[in-house]
């Protein structure tokens, strides 16, 4: 993650090589507005789960942790491709069915609201990104404390 050597970049102390992450100070301030990495991913509980939609859950906060979906992310460019694994009936509002895995495709430079999917026109897209996760995926190690099941989902057996 990229916090930890922005602050320590931001306390004019010097960076640890071995740290996994750059800082974004440059680019927060101005002094560099090149890209910082060459594509970002990350992988774990929903961001449902998190508290971003909260009225939208069925079930107490401390229930939805457990019963969340996962999910993950790459960017690169302009696109994202996410992922959000099964979604329990009864956990959500709007799908109350629950509902199967997801993956899905934006153009964040013409949709910032991630409103058209975009998977079925750019198949060539999807698998330079899906790749990129599995390579990254490879060395993930599972949380402590979630649903084993729901993890499983994030980590394709390779």
């Amino acid at each position: 993650m990229d916090i930890m050597p922005t602050f320590i970049d931001a306390a004019d102390l010097n960076v640890p090589t071995l740290i996994d992450g750059k800082s974004l100070l440059p680019l927060l301030t101005g002094e560099d507005t090149s890209p910082v990495h060459e594509y970002m991913l990350w992988s774990g509980i929903h961001a449902r789960a998190w508290g971003f939609l909260h009225y939208t859950s069925l079930v107490p906060k401390y229930m939805e942790r457990q019963k969340a979906p996962g999910g993950w992310a790459v960017v690169k460019g302009d696109h994202v491709l996410r992922f959000t694994g099964s979604i329990e009936a009864n956990l959500y509002t709007e799908t109350t069915a629950g509902s199967k895995p997801k993956l899905a495709l934006y153009d964040l430079s013409i949709d910032p609201t991630e409103s058209n999917d975009l998977k079925d026109q750019l198949p060539e897209t999807v698998e330079t990104l899906k790749t990129l996760y599995e390579k990254e995926a490879r060395n993930f190690k599972a949380p402590v404390v979630w649903n084993a099941e729901k993890w499983s989902e994030l980590i394709p057996s390779f």
